[in-house]
């Protein structure tokens, strides 16, 4: 026969184990949401870095120019378009130079290296490499701009 205390016992045993089921059901969903939140963040910067990366910027002849002394000897990706007239090969040495210009800056580069077939007189180029302190830009990657169309070279 139950009485009347053991019922309030009984009672107050199945309150006392609804709040802790309560509060370890609260903490649960709190740390699935922690762990959540962790995640995105780490996806979104994942995403963030790979876009970075993978993005193409350079500067331009007069944006290192503006530069000063803080652009030499540092890595640097510089673009620009070939001056006419100033491309000098060195077969030789494998060596090439040329100037190259952002229309009103013109800058000395020289690249040692294997030349894109694609590299000519007029054409648009990215080089990665180091400002000299003499002013003149030492590449060691050359990237020429492919044409957006096929012209062949004979046709007049």
């Amino acid at each position: 026969m139950l009485t009347e205390n053991s019922v309030g016992t009984r009672r107050s045993a199945t309150l006392a184990t609804g709040r802790n089921a309560g509060r370890r059901g609260s903490r649960i969903k709190a740390r699935f949401l922690i762990a959540g939140l962790v995640i995105v963040a780490a996806i979104g910067y994942m995403i963030y870095a790979a876009i970075q990366s993978g993005s193409e910027y350079f500067v331009t002849t007069g944006e290192l120019k503006a530069m000063g002394a803080k652009a030499i000897d540092q890595p640097t990706k510089l673009g620009g378009r070939v001056v006419q007239g100033s491309v000098r090969r060195d077969k030789g040495a494998n060596t090439i130079s040329f100037s190259l210009t952002d229309g009103n800056q013109t800058l000395p580069v020289t690249y040692a290296g294997v030349v894109p077939d694609s590299f000519q007189e007029g054409v648009d180029v990215i080089v990665e490499g180091k400002l000299g302190a003499d002013g003149s830009f030492q590449a060691t990657t050359l990237m020429a701009k492919c044409a957006s169309k096929y012209v062949p070279a004979n046709s007049q």
